[in-house]
């Protein structure tokens, strides 16, 4: 991400991309850390917990990655970016002809014809344990940073909890009250990104959801990027101020009960129009591996807050 070479940090990856017989490959997939005992993947938080190890191939060895590939863009120069998926996928399988031993792997892909074919394939996966699959259309290219109906998340949705987390960024902090006030931190204010105005408008206050030494630690990282006074590029109604403003790099997974109209958040905000807000929003990790312009949009919270009316549980 963000043209960063991560390839110390990943020496299994590394070795097994080698074994490929490409002078230059780009494809995308997940790395992910696999327990060889139990045959499941790890959470995400023990996959970026490279970035923060400094013995690596110590680390590589008790939790070792899987590479699950699922698209290609680029092949010994030739662009593959405009054409279909289903042309993507078959170059794909050819190439990524993994070693032996190889940690790659290629997602599986199946066609369905009829609603009743996809609602099967989902529903198998959900009982194997995943949280869902992706709904792509065969005839679609690949195009970079755009987000359209040419690729749709489908997930397990659990009654009272929003069916996806939000990437948000944190904004500024609140000195704790109580018990609390001993860490100097009592609560998180975060963030999405309008890319039409180009600002960050706040959706959550969030005081739940991290441990003592979490608090301690998020506290501490934030006092890395803390500022004087509000960014330029942040919008935050003068009720919700924080103590502390933190300049808009942290970026945080948060999860919530639903996403609802607020006329204190400033998100999605317009002329007339109530802010988007976070119902009982949770910290649930760190996202080291995203800037702040990779994280959650206005654009896609709105289409989250209507895709909530439409829920079948």
């Amino acid at each position: 991400r963000n043209l960063l070479d991560m390839s110390h940090m990943f020496p299994d990856l590394h070795q097994a991309v080698l074994c490929l017989p490409y002078k230059s490959l780009v494809c995308e997939g997940e790395a992910l850390a696999y327990d060889e005992v139990s045959g499941s993947y790890l959470p995400f938080q023990e996959t970026v917990k490279r970035r923060r190890k400094h013995q690596i191939d110590l680390f590589a060895q008790d939790k070792p990655l899987r590479l699950v590939l699922f698209d290609l863009l680029y092949k010994d120069g030739e662009s593959y970016l405009d054409e279909s998926l289903k042309t993507r996928y078959q170059v794909l399988m050819e190439s990524a002809v993994p070693c032996e031993g190889s940690v790659l792997q290629v997602a599986e892909q199946i066609f369905c014809e009829t609603p009743a074919e996809l609602e099967s394939y989902f529903l198998s996966c959900i009982g194997s344990g995943l949280e869902g699959i992706m709904a792509k259309r065969p005839q679609g290219k690949y195009q970079p940073g755009k987000r359209n109906f040419n690729w749709i998340k489908l997930k397990r949705i659990e009654r009272g909890v929003l069916d996806d987390t939000i990437d948000a960024v944190i904004l500024g902090y609140y000195y704790g009250e109580g018990r609390r006030s001993g860490f100097g931190i009592g609560a998180l204010l975060v963030g999405i990104y309008n890319k039409e105005q180009d600002r960050f408008e706040s959706i959550a206050k969030i005081g739940t959801g991290l441990s003592d030494l979490e608090w301690v630690a998020i506290r501490e990282l934030c006092d890395q990027e803390r500022i004087e006074s509000q960014p330029h590029d942040v919008f935050v109604a003068p009720q919700l101020w924080p103590d502390v403003w933190v300049a808009p790099r942290i970026v945080v997974v948060v999860r919530a009960d639903e996403i609802t109209k607020s006329p204190v958040h400033t998100a999605g905000i317009k002329e007339k129009t109530l802010g988007f807000a976070l119902r009982f929003p949770r910290f649930m990790s760190l996202r080291s591996d995203k800037s702040s312009l990779d994280a959650t949009t206005v654009e896609e919270v709105v289409a989250m807050h209507e895709q909530q009316k439409r829920v079948l549980f």
